[in-house]
């Protein structure tokens, strides 16, 4: 069994879990205070963030809702966003009604699956065969990535009108190794505040306040694959697995990870990200740390 080694001692898999977890509610609380004071001193009352239902976008939204019950005196708008539009899967959790926890607080709904929105997206794609060749390319993926890519886009525009800034929802998993995002989609948001917590300690964060979250994860938008059929592996062995590499301890290799860093290493290349990112320098282990 492959081991770590941190602060003199050594874990495997799961003692690093563990390891892990023993700290992650102090984190969360310790963060609550920290997104709370950037808010404040940035004088900022309107928040907008992609809201899947999702364990990641939960996460965010428990967050904000607690920083707006403890430091505003409700003094804080949280605008969580639903955007769906016409693709090969739909999201069950994709629904006009109260978000969990919350009483007061509603995803406002924005329905871009109608036949228009799709076929204005798709005759864009088709005006440009026109001066660039598609022969080897899968028209209809490219025309979900641009989806994506646009409701960002969309989030940006409501955040321009409610004077808001934009919370994005990648976590560490994503982010720290595998390159699990858009440089034109993820990143184009104002603040990231979640990007150093594993996908299983928000789980477990979650747990303790009883927020049950039973999507699975899909951030493959045209096949509708689950991220661990793309990853071939556990998002627990993914967290393992990264913090290996980022810090060149041993570990066994695991070939479709590594395909996907080599296919995303550039998003990594020189690049300044236009987020904020609020992080804990102790369990932070991206872009300057990771191993090239």
């Amino acid at each position: 069994m492959n081991q770590i080694c941190v602060c003199t001692l050594i874990f495997n898999e799961d003692e690093y879990i563990s390891y892990r977890l023993e700290s992650a509610k102090e984190r969360f609380i310790s963060r609550l205070s920290e997104v709370s004071m950037y808010l404040y001193n940035n004088n900022i009352k309107n928040v907008v963030f992609g809201y899947s239902g999702g364990r990641d976008s939960t996460f965010v939204l428990l967050l904000l809702t607690l920083a707006k019950l403890k430091y505003f005196q409700k003094d804080l708008n949280i605008f969580p966003i639903t955007i769906e539009y016409k693709r090969t899967y739909k999201f069950d959790t994709f629904k006009d009604t109260d978000v969990y926890f919350i009483q007061d607080q509603k995803s406002k709904y924005l329905d871009f699956s109608n036949h228009n929105f799709v076929s204005t997206r798709r005759k864009d794609l088709e005006a440009l065969e026109h001066i660039i060749d598609f022969e080897n390319s899968n028209i209809e993926e490219i025309q979900h990535q641009s989806n994506y890519q646009y409701m960002y886009h969309l989030l940006f525009t409501i955040a321009q009108a409610k004077h808001a800034i934009t919370i994005g929802t990648t976590n560490l998993d994503e982010i720290s190794y595998i390159g699990w995002f858009g440089k034109n989609s993820d990143m184009c948001v104002d603040l990231q505040f979640i990007a150093d917590f594993h996908k299983f300690e928000i789980d477990y964060i979650l747990k303790s306040y009883d927020i049950d979250v039973a999507d699975v994860p899909k951030g493959d938008l045209y096949s509708g694959l689950s991220d661990e059929e793309v990853f071939n592996t556990s998002y627990a062995d993914l967290a393992y697995y990264s913090y290996c590499k980022c810090k060149d301890l041993p570990v066994n290799l695991n070939s479709t990870l590594e395909n996907l860093h080599t296919k995303n290493h550039h998003k990594y290349m020189g690049q300044t990200f236009n987020p904020y990112f609020i992080k804990d320098d102790d369990y932070y282990f991206i872009f300057n740390e990771l191993n090239m």
